[in-house]
């Protein structure tokens, strides 16, 4: 299974569907966060990826002025991987303090 995932700062906290207008991030603080609590994840310059035998994520952190106004999450998911996948998202927008929206459907996951 492939999903195509963005993590938002939404502005509006009722909100569940995606929209550009969200709080930016700040990559070097996230570049910091994901280094701190993902210790399987590779990032060469801003480019990172994160692959076990579960599932292979990889996401593009390059920034406009130091900020991005969310994070594109692309991920390829084992048949078993779904459970394992979803707990490291979930971990994910705790970590970065955000939101999931799966853009197929622009429907909020977590």
């Amino acid at each position: 299974m492939s999903w195509d995932i963005s993590l938002i700062k939404f502005k509006n906290p009722e909100q569940k569907e995606f929209t550009e207008d969200g709080y930016p991030f700040v990559v070097r603080e996230v570049v910091s966060a994901l280094k701190s609590n993902i210790p399987n994840i590779e990032i060469d310059d801003y480019w990172c990826v994160i692959d076990n035998d579960m599932y292979n994520v990889s996401f593009d952190l390059t920034p406009t002025d130091g900020t991005i106004d969310f994070i594109m999450l692309f991920a390829s998911i084992n048949d078993d991987g779904e459970e394992s996948f979803m707990s490291f998202l979930n971990s994910l927008c705790h970590i970065l303090n955000c939101n999931a929206i799966d853009m197929c459907d622009n429907k909020l996951i977590c």
